[in-house]
């Protein structure tokens, strides 16, 4: 019997290795991609929450005060953040803008002092690789972003 050649059993060694390492990183690498998916989603609607509440937060006290304007630049704020949305193309099958006003309500002779805009999104999961499904779980990754400013017009 002859004993079998240095290189060739290192050969061998060295193909498992890189078996076991490519089958790891397999596994990891959708999972990098889809939690960067959800954070790069998480930015944008945290820069479309701030413009919403910026947009808001610069109306005029006269058409503040009066129900019918405010309802106008709130659905036109709504609008924007829609197509920022979209334009960054995320589903906004399952999205919830909540603008609130504090301690009053807008489009009243009282003014509010603070202006709220909470928008939440549902991620979920793009890929059929079931890795990031599992780490969005069955319903998805919720997000929400809340953007606060003081009114002071």
């Amino acid at each position: 019997m002859k004993a079998p050649l240095p290189g060739r059993r290192m050969g061998g060694m060295l193909a498992l290795e890189l078996a076991m390492i490519l089958l790891v990183a397999l596994m990891i690498v959708p999972c990098v991609i889809t939690l960067g998916n959800a954070m790069r989603q998480y930015v944008v609607l945290e820069k479309a929450s701030y413009q919403a509440v910026r947009q808001l937060a610069a109306m005029p006290r006269v058409q503040m005060a009066k129900r019918a304007s405010y309802l106008q630049v709130e659905g036109e704020v709504q609008a924007q953040v829609m197509a920022a949305l979209n334009a960054a193309r995320l589903d906004t099958s399952e999205l919830v803008i909540d603008v609130d006003c504090a301690p009053s309500s807008c489009g009243t002779a009282n003014l509010p002092q603070r202006i709220t805009v909470m928008i939440s999104l549902t991620v979920h999961s793009s890929g059929g690789d079931g890795l990031s499904g599992w780490l969005l779980g069955a319903g998805g990754l919720p997000l929400q972003t809340v953007a606060v400013l003081r009114y002071e017009n």
